[in-house]
């Protein structure tokens, strides 16, 4: 069984359009949100989804713990990482099923943007496909699936503030990743709101501070400065 484990805090404008694709899945699955105390319609929308096979867990704020929280009570033998603004195939649970049948014990989706199908958005989501394919390393919105066993084994998330996934996923090259043809979306909504191009500019720059040594917590004020984010 493939447990999905979603993070949310004040997500009740992106949660309808992934109810939606949640609700058509095929498979074997269960459905993991972790709140990070939500003051909005978040939880009460979740607890409406009485048709899905949904746990609510609360945790502490922050990505990685609320990741890290779910996978702690997953009943699933593959963990899939997905965020709450992701659109997601009907057929994803199938073909992770499939993957790890094959002997992959990690993966992830081909990224596009769901809500922006500009030139640009295209160009920054073709680049993203070529750095996880090639380069192995998977960001968060790619929909990262993973053997439980295997999470474990890795110590699961790094407990920081950002960068998260991309120091995770240095751990998982030599498990050689698939990158599945299947789509996952995501939205555009950051780059919009602090500016396309800006908002790379912003993302490598943080990037390049992580490799530095600068610390998330500073990286974090300063992601959230750049983008409005939440």
């Amino acid at each position: 069984m493939v447990s999905i484990i979603i993070p949310v805090l004040n997500e009740e404008k992106s949660l309808p359009a992934l109810f939606t694709s949640l609700s058509q899945l095929q498979g074997d699955y269960e459905i993991i949100f972790v709140d990070g105390g939500s003051a909005d319609n978040t939880l009460t929308l979740i607890a409406q989804q009485t048709h899905l096979p949904i746990t609510i867990v609360n945790s502490i704020r922050g990505r990685a713990t609320q990741m890290n929280k779910g996978s702690e009570i997953a009943t699933g033998d593959t963990l899939w990482f997905i965020h709450s603004d992701s659109i997601i195939d009907s057929q994803s649970v199938l073909c992770i099923t499939k993957a790890i049948a094959q002997n992959y014990q990690v993966g992830a989706f081909t990224l596009y943007f769901h809500d922006n199908t500009s030139l640009s958005m295209k160009t920054i989501s073709f680049f993203s496909n070529i750095r996880s394919k090639y380069f192995y390393s998977i960001y968060g919105d790619q929909g990262l699936f993973i053997s439980s066993s295997l999470f474990k084994n890795l110590n699961k998330f790094p407990l920081q503030s950002l960068m998260e996934d991309y120091e995770f996923s240095k751990l998982l090259k030599p498990y050689n990743p698939i990158i599945l043809k299947q789509k996952i979306g995501t939205s555009a909504r950051r780059f919009e709101k602090g500016g396309i191009w800006k908002t790379v500019l912003l993302m490598q720059s943080i990037k390049s501070a992580y490799r530095r040594g600068v610390s998330t917590d500073k990286l974090l004020e300063l992601y959230q400065r750049g983008t409005n984010a939440n």
